[in-house]
């Protein structure tokens, strides 16, 4: 290492002379200063690892094609040295050491590398890397860190694809076995114990260029095949606690693919040997026939472990195993032929995958796999069978994901089965009794949960029948059922991708879809059956049925010419669809009680018939005389999934009906949906559904139901009169008796014809009065003295414009007369002149008020006949009751001549109430008596002063209690006390009686005297309705508090003398 000469001879051309001998002065220093760091007994790390840091700076900056052979031996001198010290240096320097060697690797012998020297350098890279074997100190091996071991897989890995790219047969030798061993060992070992990704991946790819690429011998491959196999399968990492990185499993798929076509391709199977005989060398494995048999058993074993891999999260990896299984069937379908059907499975599996573009690339690949041979039909159409066999055993299981999964695989077969005709009845009938097998598992499973992990049920939605169709859907599809053969939300998937198979197989043939439908609704007619396996067979039935329609409806799009009709078996089918739905319905309706079994047989019935519907469209509003009131009934279900499907049934079929809304559908059909309600009252049925029923009807019809219920109502009254006990009873009924009203007061069309503008409440509100001003007294006391004075001389009259003096009033007609007239004798008006002086002629007749509308006396019939359960033992129902009256005061008000005897009815009961002893019902009579004052107006003036003692007693008693109430410091809720509402009460009820109602002035000023100013600053509303008609009384009570208030200011303090409080 002394001079240039010594290192590249006089041979070097004299143009790279000088660069050479430039770049060998800058690289001397370097490698001498390493070497007498090394070339000592006790090496210092630390200047050890500075030398190294200098010369591997330098080498990066060092231009590549600068470094030749020659050079790269001078510098691997020293570093040859750090590498025989390897187990007593540290990693920093050993990592040095190496990525200068990973550079020398890269550069000087890219191209051109011994023999030997490769040799050795793969002898001293493995030890370096993963220690002595034969040596078990923790110095080896464990001590060296994931830096070190990944700057020596690199230098591997660029050694490996240097002796590529000479073409150099170094690793092929025989005698090299040993030594590549123990590489793929350390590498092995390596990768498993890496925590490091990089780590991982370098060790990866290191592998790969090894076996794949460098080692070319396909026997020499062959010999590390197991170990390799087995060891990179148990670094798979499958279990809870062991996860891979998806960058790795993903790697490491590709290179078992990789290995698995070099060794059991189908291209080397056909030049092996049958037997091993006359294979004289034994050390070397020479692979025959029967080895390859025994190695693809055992690889068979790896298969099922790696294929798991299928259903990994990342799309990376599930690609990856795609791949891998695309390729072994095509490549090695000879060697691999007991592996065929986990492959196929793997592709079927991959077929479902969510990645659309990936599972159409897997669907693609077995239909072109299947054209070419029968091996592949035979693999799909036994996965099939076997998902099948097993499905109700996964079905009973509570792993979700698995069900989705094998039901979506059940799907994906079915399908490829259907596209390579290899369905058949048989095939179909055994899917069927799966699904059904497995859902009557699935039902006697999940009764045995807690309800607390069952679904919450779905709170009925009125507004889904309130709103218009176009509102709802802009598509105009028809609504989905919830789901009701399952309670737990986690099996709503599951039971969603059960639904999609049914359908899928009710499509697959219109006609055997149909069979299959129809078998399974006489099964779900027969009573010898639970109700769980009827249940379960009308669900099965109808998911069939969507299909098969489904199927039928695409190829009616397809042939629109007029002529294709319905066929005999879908009609005989839906006959007798409709007839087991409206037979369940029937018995529901009679039947009180509601349990879960029963509510599911219903909700399938409901949903029986919204099929039934959307098949048959307009056609099908004959049968509505029949299916309406079933469906209607079991909106007063007291099952929640009942209602919401009573809801969604009605809306869907007043699509199919092709009505605009479901308000309409019953508007049409009010009739007979009367008919059954009354008919129900009529014979005492105290069921609570009817109640409920025509509650229901009520809002979503609005008023124009109105009019049909006068009988009804005569029902109703019947029914409270004769079972008045029953206050449960009384108050559902008072409920639907108040929706009435309640719907009345919406304005219908016959009730606007009877308004007029002076009966509204703005035109009973009483005009403000002003401050009398002096002049206007004066002028006022002027006036009253000229009226009072009695008058001594006659007025005189004043002459008319034309004569001038008054004449009397003419006795005949002015002119000639016209017609009949001109024929009469002259004297002829003297002669009866007299008579009519005598009989003077009659008034004119006056105009008959119009007749009341048919929705104005059903509501004064209910108003009137509510009074007498005003004394009731219920609070609720006498609140119920009060709010009642309310409503109707707005509805009758319209005509005081109806509605004033209404009032004079009512008005004692009422009033009584404002001395309950329930608070919420003095609230509600206040109330009440608010509307009867807004709507009736001066009427009540007389009552309101025979009664004002009771009412002056009512809000001094409110008013003392919200005081005492406030005076507590604990306990007090403000606004939301009881005591504060019903003082509210009580305010709004005297602003309503001073607004509407002509008071006399000793009750105003009493009212204004009560109240206070205190009060009146708290409520403005009080204070602006009494300004309206007793300013000056309003003012006096403002004024005296806010004097009282100064005068408390000004109030002197002395010892011994007591100042008294004026008072105004």
């Amino acid at each position: 290492m002394s001079n240039f000469q010594d290192i590249f001879g006089p041979q070097t051309p004299p143009a790279i002379e000088s660069e050479r001998q430039r770049l060998f002065q800058e690289l001397k220093p370097r490698c001498v200063t390493l070497s007498k760091c090394i070339l000592t007994s006790k090496p210092n790390n630390r200047e050890l690892t500075s030398a190294l840091t200098e010369l591997y700076s330098t080498l990066q900056h060092v231009p590549h094609d600068q470094l030749d052979i020659k050079l790269g031996d001078y510098i691997f001198f020293p570093l040859s040295h750090v590498f025989r010290q390897y187990q007593k240096l540290n990693d920093q320097s050993i990592e040095l050491a190496l990525q200068c060697l990973d550079i020398l690797i890269c550069t000087a012998w890219r191209l051109q590398i011994a023999p030997e020297m490769a040799k050795q350098l793969l002898i001293l890279l493995t030890f370096v890397i993963g220690g002595n074997p034969n040596q078990k100190d923790e110095s080896d091996c464990g001590a060296k860190s994931e830096e070190t071991k990944l700057a020596g897989c690199k230098c591997l890995l660029h050694l490996f694809e240097g002796l590529v790219r000479s073409g150099g047969a170094a690793v092929d030798e025989f005698e090299n076995i040993p030594a590549v061993g123990h590489t793929v060992t350390m590498l092995l070992t390596t990768f498993m114990e890496a925590d490091m990704l990089e780590l991982q991946l370098v060790a990866l790819e290191v592998m790969e260029k090894l076996l794949i690429e460098a080692v070319k011998d396909e026997d020499m491959r062959a010999s590390f095949y197991p170990g390799v196999v087995s060891g990179l399968v148990r670094a798979l990492g499958l279990g809870k606690t062991t996860k891979r990185p998806y960058q790795v499993l993903r790697v490491m798929v590709k290179v078992l693919d990789k290995l698995i076509l070099s060794v059991l391709g189908d291209k080397h199977y056909a030049k092996l040997p049958d037997t091993d005989e006359g294979l004289v060398d034994t050390l070397k494995l020479r692979r025959t026939k029967p080895w390859m048999k025994a190695t693809a058993a055992n690889t068979k074993v790896a298969l099922e472990r790696i294929l798991k891999l299928r259903t990994h999260p990342r799309l990376e990896v599930r690609t990856a195993v795609f791949e891998f299984s695309r390729n072994l069937l095509e490549s090695c379908a000879t060697a691999l032929d007991e592996a065929t059907m986990i492959l196929v499975e793997t592709l079927v599996v991959v077929a479902g995958d969510t990645d659309e573009s990936l599972a159409r690339l897997a669907e693609n690949t077995i239909r072109v796999m299947a054209t070419m041979g029968e091996k592949i039909k035979d693999a799909v159409r036994g996965c099939l069978d076997g998902w099948i066999v097993g499905l109700p055993r996964v079905m009973t299981g509570n792993d979700e994901d698995a069900k989705q999964r094998v039901i979506t695989r059940l799907s994906i077969a079915f399908g490829l089965c259907m596209e390579l005709n290899m369905e058949s009845d048989l095939l179909r009938d055994m899917l069927a009794d799966g699904i059904k097998e497995s859902l009557l598992a699935v039902t006697a499973s999940s009764k045995t949960v807690t309800t607390l992990v069952r679904a919450t049920p779905v709170q009925p939605r009125l507004d889904m029948l309130l709103a218009n169709r176009s509102v709802i859907s802009s598509e105009g599809k028809i609504a989905k059922f919830p789901e009701v053969m399952v309670g737990q939300r986690s099996q709503m998937n599951t039971m969603e991708s059960m639904k999609q198979l049914l359908e899928s197989l009710g499509q697959s043939s219109e006609e055997n879809g149909l069979s299959l439908a129809r078998r399974h609704l006489r099964d779900a007619s027969m009573r010898g059956f639970s109700v769980n396996e009827r249940a379960t067979s009308i669900w099965i039935a109808i998911n069939l049925l969507r299909g098969s329609l489904a199927a039928s409806n695409e190829m009616d799009m397809y042939f629109d010419c007029g002529i294709m009709e319905v066929s005999t078996l879908q009609r005989h089918v839906m006959d007798e669809l409709l007839a087991l739905a409206l037979g369940n319905l029937a018995t529901s309706v009679e039947d009180e009680a509601e349990s879960d079994e029963n509510a599911t047989i219903h909700c399938l019935a409901l949903e029986a018939l919204s099929l039934v519907a959307e098949t048959h469209k307009r056609q099908f509003r004959g049968e509505l005389v029949d299916a309406l009131y079933p469906i209607v009934h079991h909106l007063g279900s007291s099952s929640a999934e009942v209602q919401n499907h009573a809801i969604i049934a009605l809306n869907n079929i007043a699509r199919g009906c092709e009505y605009s809304s479901a308000k309409e559908l019953l508007l049409d059909n009010v009739d007979y949906m009367v008919n059954a309600v009354s008919l129900k009252l009529n014979i005492f049925d105290l069921s609570p559904q009817a109640p409920v029923v025509l509650n229901m009807m009520l809002k979503l019809v609005g008023p124009k139901l109105v009019p049909y219920l006068d009988d009804l109502v005569v029902s109703i009254f019947s029914i409270l009169d004769g079972f008045h006990e029953y206050e449960k009873l009384c108050e559902e009924l008072f409920i639907v008796l108040g929706t009435i009203v309640k719907e009345s007061s919406k304005r219908d069309e016959d009730v606007k014809r009877i308004e007029s503008g002076e009966d509204n409440a703005d035109g009973r509100k009483r005009k403000k009065r002003g401050v009398i001003q002096d002049k206007e007294l004066i002028q006022l006391l002027k006036v009253s003295r000229d009226e009072n004075r009695p008058r001594l001389e006659p007025l005189e009259l004043e002459p008319s414009d034309d004569e001038g003096e008054l004449k009397e009033f003419p006795r005949k007609p002015w002119g000639n007369g016209k017609g009949k007239s001109k024929d009469l004798p002259p004297n002829f008006e003297e002669e009866n002149m007299d008579d009519i002086d005598d009989n003077p002629a009659p008034p004119p007749p006056e105009e008959e008020p119009p007749k009341p509308p048919k929705t104005y006396e059903i509501v004064q019939r209910i108003t009137r006949l509510s009074q007498h359960y005003l004394t009731h033992g219920s609070f609720s129902l006498r609140t119920k009751v009060l709010y009642l009256i309310s409503n109707a005061s707005h509805t009758l008000g319209t005509n005081e001549q109806e509605y004033l005897p209404v009032i004079n009815d009512i008005w004692p009961v009422v009033y009584a109430r404002l001395f309950d002893d329930e608070a919420g019902v003095v609230i509600q009579a206040c109330q009440a008596i608010s509307s009867i004052a807004e709507s009736s107006g001066d009427f009540l003036s007389t009552r309101i002063k025979e009664g004002w003692s009771g009412f002056r007693k009512v809000y001094i008693q409110a008013h003392r209690n919200l005081e005492k109430e406030r005076r507590v410091k604990t306990n007090n809720m403000g606004v939301y006390g009881i005591n504060y509402k019903v003082w509210d009460a009580a305010v709004k009820m005297l602003v309503a009686l001073v607004r509407f109602v002509g008071l006399q002035d000793e009750v105003l000023d009493e009212i204004c005297v009560m109240c206070g100013g205190k009060v009146m600053a708290e409520r403005p509303d009080l204070r602006e309705a009494l300004e309206t008609v007793s300013p000056d009384t309003v003012w006096l009570e403002v004024e005296s508090l806010e004097r009282s208030t100064r005068c408390e200011e000004k109030i002197p303090v002395l010892k011994e003398v007591v100042f008294v409080q004026p008072t105004f």
